[in-house]
């Protein structure tokens, strides 16, 4: 079961995310991959990536990389 409009609010997040700052024409690969209980889902892209430093705060609420 999952909330549909917090999953379309989530996707709508990564993919706008990932055509912002991706070269322009690049690549964007959107995978859903499903287990017993669990659905995974990631984007892939080609554009400037979070630097290291955020990394620890990446699930942190508001913060801005």
């Amino acid at each position: 079961m999952v909330d549909a409009r917090l999953l379309h609010h989530i996707l709508n997040n990564l993919l706008s995310n990932a055509i912002k700052y991706s070269p322009h024409g690049g690549d964007i690969h959107l995978t859903l991959t499903r287990g017993n209980e669990q659905v995974t889902i990631s984007v892939a892209d080609h554009g400037i990536g979070i630097p290291p430093e955020d990394w620890p705060h990446l699930f942190d609420t508001f913060h801005r990389a």
